[in-house]
Parts: C-alpha cells; structure tokens; sequence
C-alpha cells in the first residue's frame, strides 16, 4: 500500500472558551476507546534521600491486592519551589498558582526566622501564589504581595508571643521543680519522730514529689508533644482538597523541658542508699520517658500515607532549641525532649520527596532548599477486574521497583475512580478543511509549569488504495483545544478520514471516522 505524507496547508491553534456544537452526519461513525484507569503518584529515592529521575514504566511493577496490574502509562514529573529558571528555556511560559505552606513549630525567638519570610516574599512568591503562615496555635493566609507587609508585622508578633509563651512555660516548670527539690529533706525531716517508720515517711514524700513532677510531665506532653492524628489529619485533608501546586516548609526546634539530674545534689543529701537509688531510679525513669515515643509506628504510618494523598512537598528544616533565662539550678538539668512531632515531619518530608536540613539559620537554610528538585512519576493502570458481587471501591496497592537500592513510596489504599477523560466535542471534515476540538485531557504541572500532553493521529484512505497520513503533538496549558487544519488531496475522489487523539498523561483515546468526497476543483 503506498503511503503520502497529507500536505498540511495551515495549522492554527487557539483557544475558545465556549465549544461549537457538533455537526451530526448519518455518514459519521463515532467511537470512543473508552478503558478504565487508575492514577497513582510514586516517589523513588536513593538511601540518601534524594528522589530518583530518569525512569521509566518498565521500572516499575503495579500490583492490586498482590497481583500485578498493567501500566498505561508513566511520567516524570520535575518541579522546584525556586522560581527561577536555571535553563532559561520556560521564561515565557504560563506558571501555575501555588499554594505554599509555611509552618513554624519552634519554642524560641530567633531572628532569623523572620529573615526566612523576606527571603520567600522578596525570591519564591510569585503573583498568584498562597501564602500561609502557620504557629501552633495560630494561622494567618496572604494571597497577594500587597498584603505581605501588613500580614508579616502580624504574624511576627504571634511568633514573639507564643515564644515568650513557651520561655515563661519552660522557666515557671523549672522554679517549680527546683522549689520541690528545695522542700524535700525539709519536709521528711518534719515527719520524722512520728510512730510510722522513718521508710514509710520517705516514700510518703517521695510518692508525693514524684506526683507533683510527673503531672507536670503529662500536662507538657498533651499540650505540646503528642502529634496527634486529628490535628494532622486536618491539615492533610484541607491540603488534599486543594488543587494548586502543593509545598510546605517545615520549621521545627527540638523542645525542651527540665529533669531531675541522675547525680543530683538532693542525692547526696540522704545517708541511706535505698533513698538514694528511689531518686536515682526516678530521675532516669523520667529521662528515659523524655527520650521515648508516644504515637505508635503504625499512627505514624497512617499520618505519612495522609500527606502523600495531599500531594504537597514538604520540606523540613530542624533548628536547635536551647532554653534562655532558666536556672539549671543545682538539682535540674535542661534536656531535649523527643518529638512524635519531629518523627512525623521527617516521615513525611522523605515520603513526599523533600528535604531534611539541620540549619539554625532559617533564611540560609530555605535558599538552599528553594532548588531541591522533586522528582516523582505519574503512573496509570488497568485495574483488575471483578466480578460483579466482589467489587471493591478501594483497592489495595504495591509498587516495587527493579532496583533494590530505591525506597518506593506511593499511597497504599486507592479509590476506584475514574481519571481525566479526552473527549472529542466537535469533528467537521470536510474537503478542504478538517475542525476539531478536545477536552477533558489532563493539565500537568511540571516545573511549576502548566502544559498537556495530546498526541493526533489522522489517516486518509482513498478507494483506490493510497494512504495518507499525518501526525502531530500538543502540549498546551488549557484545558481546550480547538484546531484548525487546511486539507489538499493529491486527487479528487471519495476517501475514509481517521482521526485519532491520545491523551499522553492518562493513555485514554477517542477517534472517529468519516468518508468524505474530493471534488474535481482541488486537483
């Protein structure tokens, strides 16, 4: 069979924001390739971290309840929170709104924090972008640059309160202990001489030593520690419900709280060494409860699976926290505390491909983070199919990697829903013009750049047995597309039209065919 290349006279391209209604033709057949897919985003990272680039689909395997399942299609996904191009090849491209989320968990002033939201505004922010500020206990949303002034006077005031806050907690909690101390021998001494045994009066004080110490403890950890599900649960989901580009940036101080020293002065204050190992064993009970997790792995698991479904970046930067202004005293001793809340920033900042830095300069530490490069794949499948009775909306999901030297994260459970959907609008074929319109295919960002996929296929058969073809793809950041091809046949007569259209990112199709007559006039 010969085949020619179809001249293609003109091709315009524009966008319309109202689609034409299509032309109906007895003569047009019209079929749509209409198969059901899943979408699933996978991160690869090396033992450092640091998220793999350069994969393809045959890299990976998909299984729904441990069997595997067909790949459609894959593709890599690059964006940096950097406004900057460092190619120069997208400067004049359409960028997409972000939404950027800024949250400080920390328990100490420092100014360079400040510097950090200066650092955002004045080189990531970009017209379009949401800013949103967060503190424990407080969150503040800038939406434009001519707020950010206003909003950052703001929110830096919250920052110096809460602070301050949590100084005047820590030093109030530190006298306390220290008065405790102070009033230990004095107040078993004053029992003594009593009927009851010199033993029972120590462990009267010491039990109530110890109670008061250790409801200050659980009071610290319910208020400040303990990462609880619902609260992150929360943000997860407001996260997840929305569509922009998605980064946070995570500004976390390990806490700290005062201990009883395991070589205290107190100990060496009582002659009896069965007095003396109670306290020892007291004080490090209590350092090995401040060096302990609260939330369980599997919480914890769930927490990180959350954020990979809200599809935002989140970086993190860890910052030392020492406590100012607090008498260590002869009894205390400072310590840093663990965190479930730390536990589950890092889960999640290597789950979602971000970084983790240790910097206590906050503005130094966001420029080295704004060119980190995210790296992730965009992965549809082919479902497996059930029958009728045992269908199940959320299915169960495992992706592993060729590579064994990679960590695959990836969301575990999945809602059977169907993805973007090409549709063909309109179709007009004529002889000397072909019109036709797209929707519904998916608009990917990448580098912080809108575009599509959208490859076209068309086939022209005349009756004496010639094939013409052409092809072309489209990549445009709308969600239309409306095209506009002049037509010349190398001879008149009546021929089959084929048109075919994929979208790239999801694998779906739609084509349609039409026979249409050359006249004479076009030879």
């Amino acid at each position: 069979m010969k085949i020619v290349r179809l001249p293609v006279l003109l091709v315009m391209l524009t966008i319309m924001s109202t689609a034409r209604v299509p032309v109906t033709d007895s003569d047009q057949i019209e079929e749509y390739v209409r198969v059901s897919r899943m979408e699933l985003i996978v991160r690869a990272l090396t033992r450092d971290g640091i998220p793999r680039a350069g994969l393809k689909a045959e890299d990976f395997t998909v299984f729904e309840y441990k069997r595997p399942v067909p790949i459609t299609s894959c593709t890599e996904i690059r964006r940096r929170l950097g406004t900057v191009d460092l190619s120069g090849n997208d400067a004049f491209q359409k960028k997409a709104p972000r939404v950027i989320l800024v949250y400080f968990w920390i328990w100490q002033q420092n100014d360079s924090l400040t510097q950090s939201l200066n650092y955002l505004f004045e080189h990531v922010y970009r017209d379009g972008d949401t800013v949103i500020l967060m503190l424990p206990t407080v969150s503040q949303i800038i939406n434009n640059r001519d707020e950010a002034a206003q909003a950052l006077g703001t929110f830096n005031q919250h920052v110096v309160q809460w602070t301050r806050r949590i100084e005047q907690d820590i030093t109030a909690t530190a006298r306390h202990f220290k008065a405790l101390c102070d009033d230990f021998v004095p107040k078993f001494r004053s029992r003594q001489g009593s009927d009851e045994p010199e033993s029972l009066t120590f462990q009267r004080v010491f039990n109530e030593f110890t109670n008061s110490i250790e409801t200050e403890w659980r009071s610290f950890q319910q208020r400040h520690l303990e990462a609880g599900q619902r609260r992150l649960g929360n943000l997860a989901n407001a996260l997840k419900s929305m569509k922009n580009e998605k980064w946070a940036l995570v500004f976390f101080q390990q806490p700290v709280f005062p201990a009883l020293h395991p070589y205290a002065n107190l100990m060496m204050r009582f002659e009896n060494p069965d007095y003396v190992n109670q306290l020892r064993g007291f004080a490090q009970k209590m350092i090995r409860a401040m060096n302990s997790p609260r939330n369980t792995t599997t919480q914890l698991a769930d927490i990180e699976q959350a954020f990979i479904q809200a599809g935002a970046t989140y970086q993190l930067v860890k910052m030392d926290s020492r406590s100012r202004g607090v008498d260590h005293s002869q009894y205390l001793v400072i310590r840093d505390v663990f965190s479930d809340w730390k536990w589950a920033f890092e889960r999640i900042a290597r789950a979602t491909g971000g970084r983790i830095v240790s910097d206590n300069q906050a503005d130094r530490a966001l420029a080295r983070l704004v060119n980190a490069e995210d790296v992730y794949y965009r992965i549809t499948y082919a479902p497996q199919r059930m029958e009728t009775e045992k269908v199940r909306d959320l299915r169960q999901i495992d992706v592993r990697i060729q590579n064994e030297t990679l960590e695959v994260f990836h969301q575990e459970r999945l809602l059977l829903s169907e993805i973007d959907e090409i549709k063909l609008v309109d179709f007009q074929c004529r002889p000397d013009r072909l019109n036709f319109v797209l929707s519904g295919y998916a608009v990917r960002m990448n580098n912080g750049v809108l575009h599509s996929s959208v490859q076209v296929w068309l086939t022209a058969e005349s009756l004496g047995g010639g094939t013409l073809e052409f092809e072309r793809r489209f990549s445009v950041p709308d969600p239309l597309l409306d095209v506009s091809l002049a037509l010349k046949f190398p001879r008149p007569g009546p021929y089959r039209i084929y048109f075919s259209a994929e979208d790239r990112h999801t694998g779906l199709s739609v084509s349609r065919s039409q026979r249409i007559v050359v006249p004479k006039s076009q030879e």
